[in-house]
């Protein structure tokens, strides 16, 4: 079946369900064993969501950051790397397709017929780096049906939307959909970064030249723009606006304390990605056939400021291919997926970052430049399965083997101010006659990886409308190579197996929907970027395994219907994440960044120019994992007016809170965002007809400061931040055919 075109559930009074296929089959979420939130289309429009981000104001413990790189943690669980070929642990995937690049995210949220969170690891339909989750995103396939919309939304900061889709019955075979979405905002900071600029477009065609087969063809095209993101002062200095200006003066004061260059005003996006896939299903007799070959391509640069510490820039391009090919066969008592996966990328990078250093004797500068290729091939194969062995009982099993390769070639050259390193020679030109002094390894290395990943369950029918079920799963996140000097430069995967029981329940005459579930996940040979030596003794930004951590919680989902105008929601999840184990060696003898106990000089290492350098051990056991807050609670209210003109009024409240939680991996205590609570509403008109539709909304209402990660500024006791939108507001209008 065509992604975005899943039957709708059987009309029955009371909560409607909700049709997912994130287990390659067409199912209601009631009747899944999955860990797994739905966003559809209306929630989508009335959180306004148009980048990843959004998805943290409707996904308990989902945490989405933006750089010039989407970060995405589940529970905790993502990754911390920010370059142009880092691996995020939860996958992301549109319409079947497997999107590796976290910068080719934003291009997707618009046309959308629901949003899949898969949380936990998934190791046999997904398989490799979905150590976390998965995020399913589903546009809106073609129909036999004419119709289309076209929609219009303002806002302050200068904010605008267009929106629009055509569907178009072409043949009795053929038909055809194309949206656009545009968008324009200024900055949410003083100095105009956080803005947001994009133009993207989708076509996609539907041939079903019979019953048993069907082709999709599809090609997309985004381009972003603007300033791109940037960073704040953490925690605010009393007085100031938390969305200061990473640029303007009160922030210099902090940078300046670690020698770190003045943020840039000329901060920039230039991002374009495409993609084009194709989808075939052939329902074959003994079994339903699904090819699904893709291919995607981007030219990416930016010049940004992370944390305002460092300014960074950098251009990629990247190619993607992949092929994915699934046999299925559902009957009433097994369903069965066998496949085979199949995954190239190559990215190339070229980056400056210029940074500052205020330590004594070597104090100065450096600029760090790099250039380099960095190959992926992967191959996997699967099967997944449920067996009922009663009309109340079913046990579920999966099975993948994944090898995969991954490498990174080029050279990185360090120019410095500072003395400690030796003077370039002739051959090396220099940019600037200051940085007399330079350094060059390259990092051609390497590595291979296989796994053999799995789930095994049970699911038991408690009643007509009550099912309970168990399940363990086994994920994996591939090992890689960094940016410093081979040998010694590559890492290992890291795993996370989770442990899963619940039970999901309707009452009250279909009224009333109550979802509870608890886990544990152990997490094992967890992946660390931090500043330290590489082989070379040159300081570097390096991945080891440093330890593993243990998670484990629980959550209730409810949903009550009273009536058929009013709808409430109501969900909370409780989380412990610590790490068992997490060991990290540095040269320095005292670490301000994350101040976790020394182990003391555990080694050395010989620096150029300056000989043999202590190592430092440090221990951050039974430290809490960041963005990931104990408690967090999450209800909404939906209300119905129907006028006697057949008009509606629908006022949309919901309310989000969230306790405290780590920004970094560190025990340092201001590094931490303090518990918090958001608030957004909206009122929507609809006509008779349901043809045009005017909604004013509000979101952040409290103007809440809130944020997704923060850096400390060396010693001091402030950081650099990552910060989430302030008070939005304006209107909306959508015309529907």
């Amino acid at each position: 079946m065509v992604d975005g075109q899943s039957p709708e559930a059987q009309p029955e009074s009371g909560i409607t369900d909700i049709i997912v296929t994130a287990q390659r089959r067409t199912e209601s979420i009631q009747n899944s064993s999955l860990s797994l939130a739905v966003v559809d289309a209306k929630q989508l429009a009335t959180a306004g969501v148009t980048q990843p981000e959004g998805l943290s104001r409707l996904v308990p413990n989902l945490q989405v950051g933006s750089f010039a790189y989407a970060r995405i943690y589940l529970r905790g669980v993502g990754d911390n790397t920010a370059n142009g070929f880092a691996q995020s642990a939860v996958a992301f995937n549109v319409d079947g397709v497997h999107v590796a690049r976290s910068t080719q995210y934003g291009g997707s949220f618009y046309d959308v017929a629901r949003i899949e969170v898969l949380k936990g690891p998934q190791g046999t339909l997904y398989g490799r780096n979905a150590s976390a989750g998965v995020i399913n995103v589903i546009t809106n396939a073609p129909t036999q049906k004419f119709e289309g919309y076209l929609s219009a939304n303002v806002g302050n900061y200068n904010f605008y939307q267009l929106q629009g889709a055509l569907n178009v019955p072409i043949t009795d075979t053929l038909a055809g959909r194309v949206a656009f979405n545009v968008v324009e905002r200024d900055g949410y900071l003083q100095d105009g970064y956080d803005d947001e600029s994009q133009r993207s477009g989708r076509l996609r065609l539907l041939w079903e030249p019979s019953s048993a087969v069907s082709l999709g063809l599809k090609a997309d095209v985004t381009h972003t723009g603007g300033k791109g993101q940037s960073g704040v002062v953490f925690p605010t200095p009393a007085g100031a606006d938390p969305w200061m200006a990473a640029s303007g003066d009160l922030v210099r004061q902090y940078q300046i304390a670690t020698g770190s260059p003045r943020v840039p005003t000329d901060g920039f996006v230039d991002n374009t990605y495409v993609g084009v896939s194709a989808e075939l299903n052939a329902k074959l007799g003994f079994a339903d056939l699904t090819v699904v070959p893709a291919y995607r391509w981007q030219d990416f640069a930016f010049y940004a400021s992370p944390a305002g510490n460092l300014n960074f820039r950098e251009a990629d391009k990247v190619y993607q291919t992949s092929l994915e090919v699934r046999l299925a066969r559902n009957t009433s008592n097994y369903n069965i997926v066998l496949g085979g996966f199949y995954f190239r990328e190559v990215t190339y990078a070229d980056s400056r970052i210029d940074q500052g250093a205020r330590a004594g004797a070597l104090a100065g500068n450096s600029s760090i430049f790099t250039s380099y290729r960095a190959p992926t091939k992967a191959l996997a194969v699967f099967a997944d399965g449920r067996l009922s062995l009663t009309d109340r009982l079913r046990v579920l099993a999966g099975i993948r083997y994944t090898d995969e390769k991954r490498g990174l070639f080029g050279v990185t050259t360090t120019f410095s101010t500072i003395a400690s390193v030796p003077t370039c020679p002739p051959t090396i030109a220099l940019f600037d006659p200051a940085y007399r002094f330079c350094l060059q390894g390259r990092a051609d290395n390497e590595v291979k990886n296989n796994a053999v990943t799995w789930r095994g369950g049970v699911e038991f029918d408690l009643a007509p409308r009550s099912m309970a079920y168990a399940r363990v799963d086994r994920g994996f996140k591939s090992g890689g190579v960094f940016s410093g000097a081979a040998p010694g430069n590559d890492y290992a995967p890291e795993f996370l197996t989770s442990y899963v029981a619940g039970v999901r329940n309707r009452f009250l005459d279909n009224k009333l929907q109550v979802n509870l579930e608890g886990f544990y996940w152990d997490y094992q040979d967890y992946q660390f970027t931090f500043v330290n030596f590489d082989t070379r003794g040159v300081s570097a930004l390096v991945t080891r395994n440093v330890g593993a951590a243990r998670i484990y919680g629980g959550n209730v989902d409810v949903v009550w219907q009273p009536q058929r105008s009013d709808t409430f929601t109501f969900n909370v999840e409780y989380l412990n994440a610590r790490f068992k184990s997490f060991t990290y060696t540095t040269s320095l003898a005292s670490d301000p960044a994350r101040e976790c106990p020394s182990l003391g000089v555990v080694g050395s290492v010989n620096a150029p120019g300056r000989g043999p350098v202590s190592l430092y051990g440090y221990s951050c056991a039974g430290a809490a994992l960041p963005r990931a807050p104990e408690w967090t609670l999450r209800g909404g209210w939906t209300h119905e007016f129907e006028l006697s003109s057949g008009a509606t009024f629908t006022t949309d409240i919901d309310a989000q809170y969230s306790s405290s939680y780590k920004l970094d991996l560190t025990k340092v205590a201001f590094l931490t965002q303090s518990p918090y609570a958001l608030l957004n509403a909206q009122l929507t008109y609809r006509s008779p007809d349901r043809q045009v539709t005017v909604t004013a909304w509000m979101r952040n209402i409290t103007n809440r400061a809130v944020y997704n990660d923060a850096r400390r500024y060396g010693s001091t006791n402030f950081a650099g931040g990552d910060i989430r939108p302030p008070r939005t507001f304006g209107a909306s209008l959508k015309y529907s055919f």
